[in-house]
């Protein structure tokens, strides 16, 4: 037995395990890799090993040459894998490999593309296919290609439309606002303004003219708008459009000396009974009411600061109403005898007699009879108390006026005698012009009735 292990020992010692086993080899081991190039291996029964190559292809046609030389869109130890090498316009992770000859699909296309099949990419859809793809106008004059109608523009993925801001070139050449639309845009103006007809420009409105202002008082257009001011004498609210009344009075009185009053819209000044206004109708002067003729004073009027009283002269009184002077009556206490009136006077009295009485107080009786016309009695004047009579000599009658005495024949009597035209002899009171003997002509006087 221990011939044969001497010679395993100088066999591997020699290397002989590279070389045919001498005695028998064991069955080989499953190769290493499935794909792709492996190894496999055996061994003699006395120790020795042997490996060769095995399983030295690739999956999906690609070649094998010391290892797996995959195509572009194979991945894998063994080409076995599919990955995305870049296909123009397809979609992220829409793709497959297959087919035959192997290659790899685009299994969705972005628009306005489609997938044409196996190594083919996407392709372009026609214009009459689903229009070309195209959001809006598909033309095919030598290439099909999308376009888009006014307002748009096309979008970097060459079919879809979109809306041309034209606010933001220039603000679409509005004079104020620019309102962007799809396919279109639009000019406005702020408040205050409006459109010109037909054009980008905005004109001012006047709202003063317009009635939109709705100011109190006064309304002043600006450029985009308008204000309110207030007639003199008022001020502006807060709301900028109604006008308030200022009342000048609370402040410093108005400046008035005395009595300030407000009105609308100013105010004016008065002062206090006796005095007037005097130097810019603001101060107030002490009204002279005896010089102005203001006062009522029937007599004597004595002036002071805003008013006046009034006195009276000497004989008079002033009356209850402060004003009228009223004669003291002497008559007080007097006795006018014989039905006499005492007739007041200023500091004196007299007494009105009745017919037939004189003296101060009417206390002696008047001799009618004494004088030349004898009272108006054509013969005899008989004297009485208070009065007289007439009567006629040698039993003439006293004719019924009471003085005549009934003659028969030319018989001179006074009437002749004095020249006294239409045979009238003055009686109480009366006034009768008449011609003395002398030539001279003379008034006489009566109180007889």
């Amino acid at each position: 037995m221990r011939a044969p292990i001497f010679l395993l020992l100088g066999v591997m010692g020699l290397g002989a395990w590279t070389s045919a086993c001498r005695i028998a080899w064991g069955s080989w081991s499953s190769c290493s890799r499935s794909c792709g190039g492996g190894k496999k291996t055996r061994t003699c029964d006395w120790g020795g090993t042997q490996s060769e190559s095995c399983n030295e292809f690739c999956y999906n046609g690609n070649s094998y040459n010391g290892g797996c030389r995959c195509s572009a869109w194979r991945t894998g130890s063994c080409c076995e894998g599919c990955r995305y090498p870049g296909i123009a316009k397809c979609k992220p992770g829409k793709y497959e490999c297959g087919g035959s000859p192997d290659g790899i699909r685009c299994t969705d296309c972005y628009l306005p593309y489609k997938p044409a099949g196996f190594n083919k990419g996407c392709v372009r859809k026609p214009c009459n296919e689903n229009n070309g793809g195209c959001s809006h106008l598909c033309t095919a004059e030598r290439l099909t290609r999308c376009t888009c109608r006014a307002g748009y523009q096309l979008s970097s993925d060459e079919y879809s439309c979109i809306d041309i801001n034209e606010c933001a070139t220039h603000n679409g050449q509005c004079d104020q606002i620019c309102t962007n639309s799809l396919g279109s845009y639009s000019c406005s103006c702020g408040p205050g303004f409006v459109l010109a007809y037909g054009s980008r420009s905005c004109n001012d409105i006047d709202e003063c003219l317009t009635g939109t202002a709705r100011c109190g008082h006064q309304c002043v257009n600006t450029n985009g708008s308008f204000k309110c001011t207030c007639d003199s004498g008022y001020r502006l609210n807060p709301d900028g459009l109604t006008c308030d009344d200022i009342d000048e009075c609370k402040i410093g009185n108005g400046g008035c000396a005395h009595v300030c009053e407000n009105i609308a819209g100013s105010y004016k000044c008065s002062c206090d009974t006796g005095y007037a206004l005097h130097d810019g109708a603001h101060l107030c002067k002490d009204i002279d009411e005896c010089d102005s003729g203001v006062s009522a004073c029937s007599q004597i009027c004595m002036n002071s600061n805003g008013t006046y009283h009034c006195e009276c002269e000497a004989g008079f009184y002033l009356d209850n109403d402060t004003v009228t002077c009223k004669n003291i009556n002497d008559c007080n206490a007097v006795v006018c005898e014989n039905g006499g009136e005492c007739v007041d006077g200023v500091e004196q009295y007299s007494c009105e007699c009745q017919p037939g009485f004189s003296g101060k107080l009417c206390q002696d009786d008047v001799n009618e009879c004494e004088g030349v016309f004898k009272a108006g009695c054509e013969d005899i004047c008989v004297n009485t108390f208070g009065s007289y009579l007439c009567q006629c000599r040698d039993n003439v009658t006293l004719k019924s006026d009471g003085f005549s005495c009934s003659y028969d024949g030319e018989r001179e009597d006074v009437f002749t005698r004095y020249s006294i035209g239409g045979r009238l002899l003055p009686k109480g009171c009366s006034k009768v012009a008449f011609r003395l003997e002398s030539g001279t002509e003379s008034t006489f006087w009566s109180t007889s009735d």
